[in-house]
């Protein structure tokens, strides 16, 4: 080992400091080198020269050596016993014997460094580098921090390794290395200056005979990355848990109310979130009291035809299905224009008719439904024959329903897109009066039919009330009205998953319902006016650009679902948002998602010094921290993604119920795939932030 002519300077902001000047040292092949100096006269950038650690210098350094550096501060693991520590420089456990030993620490072979006394644990890390088989042995300050005994004991030590290995100290107790050292130096004025050499010792030139290669391979990485994780147990367990809540953050920011998937599809039929709901244009509105209810008395309605409905739809490729409502007692509007005209030709004795009087006292809707005429006691009275379509009741099935809680109401809609409504069995409707049903009560009907399967269902007949007095209306009809069957019967075709809480939905073929009531009550569909009209659309769209496309002047909804009551003109509006605004939710995700990053990375900054030590003594050892760091943060890896996949699949039903009672709708949709993609992102974000920040700390 030789220094010839070095000159090292430092540059600072605010002069420039000469170290060295023209210094030359040769080192012999063995024997006890102390080097004495002030502190700040350059000892700790001379053992960086000859350990190759600066490289920024003027003149040659000529070294064929194996150096090992052991730094003033004792670099251990803590955690680990004094054999584990030992295994990171072998794996030769009679190796390891022979010096714990040679050195007299055979009992505490199994005690944790953390345990030891100073002059324990310097002895440890001298045994390691000396395991690490180095030529030269360069210890900084080696009896620092030690009583008078163990400063004692290290410097028999560093005697009898003198013997066999060059020993460079660095120190200021001269006293105690005087009878230790072989050659003494002192730094001053740039220089190193001689002050003692033993003449047995002769500095010699670099041997030429082929030395034992020292430092083994290193093909055990794994089992040094189990050493590290060992060395760390509380602290990579704070790290999986920080993973699994950084997953659960991933995963719910990138997926939280995922419309895509097909429970959240579901979840969006199921609330009406993607329900539009035409009001009649004037409504008197009456908040309920402790109740986000809403109770509308319309008296006035706009009227819409089917060609603009069917203009509507055909404007709208979002809308999947679709209704019209319309009840015998709100359909014909009073026309009090033509009843104060009746009036006047009544008392002007004009011969006016039942009928005629029934024609001139309502708006013109006998064009579209035929009227009755029948006597009641003397009385001759005429009516309307319409249909109500707010709903159908299924004959004879109320009471076997009610008990299984479920209504006898059914809501007619008719289907546009039929692809965008899944079945779980059956088939679409291919007939006017075939129809699908939804699961929920297709599985009443199953137990009242005592059916073992859906299956079972297809191609069953329900029969509906299409007005609540047909039976007696049945009575009245003149015999030559023609049909008296003035119920709806229909065939289940089909099954769909796809239900909804607030109206059990049955759907037709587009314009089959309509048609087949048309049949029953012989009146003119193309005519025919409604006041309601109902859109079911696609729940992954924006509704607003449907709203904007029916172009009528009724309030419309997005945001909260609106239900008939079907009695005494009232609509029941829920107030409460259901499609909210999602920015909150997502900035509040986004949050968790920084704090978990942060906490991840305060933890390892709170150990940033002990990280800096270990891995010194990784690379003292010839492994790479990155490497060791890259595995161990996969094995952690790993276990976050099982236990946040066991926990995801837990909390996501509960979370759902506790979203179901605070906001009437869930918020997350499991999917493995979603999982795998959250999960790698994690992956991929924490393995490169921990190699960067490994990276940072060693960059010297």
């Amino acid at each position: 080992m030789k220094l010839c002519n070095i000159n090292k300077t430092y540059h600072n902001k605010n002069n420039t400091v000469v170290v060295f000047q023209n210094l030359n040292l040769e080192l012999p092949t063995h024997g006890c080198i102390t080097i004495y100096g002030e502190s700040g006269s350059g000892k700790t950038t001379l053992f960086e020269l000859i350990a190759g650690i600066d490289k920024d210098y003027e003149g040659t350094v000529e070294n064929d050596k194996r150096v090992e550096y052991l730094f003033q501060e004792i670099e251990l693991f803590e955690n680990l016993s004094v054999c584990d520590n030992l295994l990171f420089a072998t794996s030769d456990h009679n190796e390891i014997n022979e010096l714990l030993k040679k050195f007299d620490m055979t009992d505490l072979i199994h005690q944790k460094v953390k345990k030891l006394s100073n002059g324990e644990k310097r002895r440890v890390q001298i045994m390691r580098s000396l395991l690490n088989h180095p030529d030269l042995l360069l210890m900084d300050e080696p009896s620092a921090s030690l009583d008078q005994k163990n400063a004692a004991l290290i410097c028999d030590m560093i005697k009898q390794l003198s013997h066999e290995i060059t020993v460079v100290i660095t120190t200021h107790d001269e006293a105690l290395f005087d009878n230790v050292a072989d050659i003494s130096y002192r730094i001053e004025y740039q220089q190193l200056t001689l002050i003692k050499q033993n003449h047995q010792i002769q500095a010699v030139k670099k041997e030429a005979e082929n030395k034992k290669e020292s430092v083994q391979t290193k093909e055990n990485s794994l089992k040094m990355s189990l050493l590290y994780l060992k060395a760390h147990k509380l602290n990579f367990l704070v790290s999986i848990i920080l993973l699994i809540m950084f997953s659960f953050a991933a995963y719910t920011g990138f997926y939280y109310n995922d419309s895509g998937g097909e429970k959240q599809r579901h979840n969006v039929w199921n609330y009406s979130t993607n329900l539009i709901y035409t009001f009649p244009n004037v409504c008197e509105s009456t908040p309920a009291k402790n109740s986000n209810y809403v109770y509308k008395e319309c008296e006035s309605y706009d009227l819409f035809t089917l060609e603009y409905l069917n203009k509507v739809i055909e404007k709208n490729n979002d809308i999947i299905a679709y209704a019209l409502e319309w009840d015998s007692g709100i359909y014909n509007g009073i026309d009090y224009e033509s009843m104060e005209q009746l009036e006047k030709d009544v008392a002007a004795g004009k011969p006016i008719s039942i009928v005629d009087r029934l024609k001139r006292s309502f708006y013109s809707y006998y064009d579209v439904f035929q009227i009755i005429e029948y006597v009641d006691g003397e009385e001759t009275i005429a009516n309307f024959v319409n249909p109500e379509t707010t709903y159908v009741d299924i004959k004879g099935l109320r009471k076997q329903l009610e008990e299984l809680n479920e209504t006898p109401r059914v809501f007619p809609y008719e289907l546009v897109q039929e692809d965008k409504l899944p079945l779980i069995v059956g088939k679409y409707p291919e007939k006017n009066t075939e129809v699908i049903i939804a699961d929920e009560l297709a599985q009443a009907l199953q137990k009242i039919y005592g059916y073992d399967s859906l299956n079972k269902l297809i191609g069953t007949q329900l029969t509906f009330y299409t007005r609540g007095d047909v039976d007696e209306l049945m009575e009245l009809l003149p015999d030559d009205w023609g049909n008296k069957d003035l119920y709806l019967h229909v065939t289940i075709s089909g099954i769909t998953s796809y239900e909804n809480m607030f109206e059990n939905r049955m759907y037709f073929k587009r314009n089959g319902f309509q048609s087949t009531l048309a049949d029953i009550y012989h009146y003119d569909v193309n005519k025919l006016k409604v006041h309601g009209e109902k859109f079911l659309i696609d729940p992954s769209i924006d509704t607003q650009s449907v709203l904007d496309n029916l172009n009528v002047n009724s309030p419309l909804v997005n945001d909260s679902y609106h239900i008939f009551n079907g009695e005494n003109n009232v609509y029941v509006e829920w107030s409460g948002k259901i499609n909210q605004d999602q920015s909150l939710m997502k900035k509040l995700i986004l949050v968790l998602l920084v704090i978990c990053l942060l906490f991840i990375l305060l933890q390892r900054f709170f150990f940033k010094k002990q990280l800096i030590k270990e891995a010194h003594i990784m690379k003292q050892c010839a492994y790479s921290p990155i490497k060791i760091e890259c595995i161990v943060n996969l094995f952690i890896c790993i276990c976050a993604g099982v236990l946040s996949f066991l926990m995801l699949i837990g909390m996501i039903p509960a979370l759902n119920q506790i979203a179901l009672l605070l906001f009437n709708r869930t918020i997350l949709d499991w999917s493995i795939e979603h999982y795998i993609y959250s999960l790698l992102f994690v992956v991929i974000v924490y393995e490169l932030g921990m190699m960067l920040y490994l990276k940072y700390l060693t960059r010297g």
